[in-house]
């Protein structure tokens, strides 16, 4: 197994965590003997979709991980898709621990559920920790080598050639 996969099981792990503290806080505050109270629900019907958003961006990156297992395990766990998959563990668990989009105008946030404390430990987890600041960074360059004039002004054209340069310069 490669470190990267390491790290993003590592990861996961840590956001499971997160993602059961979450899921406690909205029981407790829609739950009362172990079934959901419709005027509760209401009531905090903006914690329930969070939740919602939380926990499919947590299943979505599981899923990415079990595809680059399998790249991986198949050896063709290529720059491209590690890049990818850098970028994507990155800037989800970024957004899960400061602020996840639920829409054009609506964020979710930690202190929405009262577990700012949790985020931050879950954004000082260690393989969090490595991830979050490296998707940024390669984000960064995919932008840099987007404009550069010899490639061409438009970026989305172009984007398997980019691709191709980012992940030559980053072996």
């Amino acid at each position: 197994m490669s470190t990267e996969i390491t790290t993003y099981r590592s990861a996961m792990t840590a956001l499971e965590l997160y993602v059961e503290q979450v899921h406690q806080v909205v029981a407790k505050a829609t739950m009362k003997e172990g079934k959901v109270i419709p005027e509760l629900a209401d009531q905090h019907q903006r914690i329930l979709h969070g939740y919602a958003w939380i926990i499919s961006t947590s299943t979505a990156l599981n899923v990415l991980l079990r595809w680059a297992e399998s790249l991986q395990e198949s050896g063709s766990f290529r720059p491209v898709e590690q890049l990818s998959v850098q970028i994507a563990f990155g800037e989800y668990l970024a957004q899960i621990a400061g602020g996840l989009a639920m829409g054009q105008n609506e964020v979710v946030r930690p202190a929405d559920f009262g577990l700012t404390t949790e985020a931050n430990n879950l954004s000082s987890h260690g393989a969090v920790a490595e991830l979050v600041p490296m998707s940024a960074a390669i984000a960064v360059l995919v932008q840099y080598f987007c404009e550069l004039p010899h490639i061409g002004h438009s970026c989305y054209p172009n984007i398997g050639q980019r691709y191709f340069i980012l992940t030559t310069f980053t072996r």
